[in-house]
């Protein structure tokens, strides 16, 4: 059996800043394996920059998978894939970071 663990870290602060809602402009809707690799699908709305990031432990370092950029200011729903990230062992945790443009 493989393990997948999903970190959702959200800073209140960033959300009201920049006009983010979470029950509206962003949520994580679904984990999936498919054969070795793990897709993470999310809905949000931009312009943002959202990476996916995983790790091995919540409290280590988080290693970028891959990025989107949404230029939508409309809700869309957008997904990243990790190669081989069903078969990595220790278990590995996901994130989805937000990176407001300055």
């Amino acid at each position: 059996m493989r393990r997948i663990g999903l970190c959702i870290v959200c800073a209140a602060v960033i959300f009201s800043t920049y006009g983010f809602t979470a029950t509206n402009d962003f949520r994580i809707t679904a984990i999936g394996l498919e054969t070795n690799n793990v897709r993470i699908t999310w809905q949000c709305t931009g312009p943002s920059n959202f990476v996916l990031e995983a790790s091995a432990d919540v409290t280590g370092t988080w290693n970028s998978v891959g990025s989107v950029f949404i230029s939508s200011p409309t809700i869309i729903t957008t997904n990243r894939v990790d190669l081989g990230g069903a078969t990595n062992t220790p278990a590995r945790f996901y994130r989805v970071r937000i990176v407001v443009p300055s």
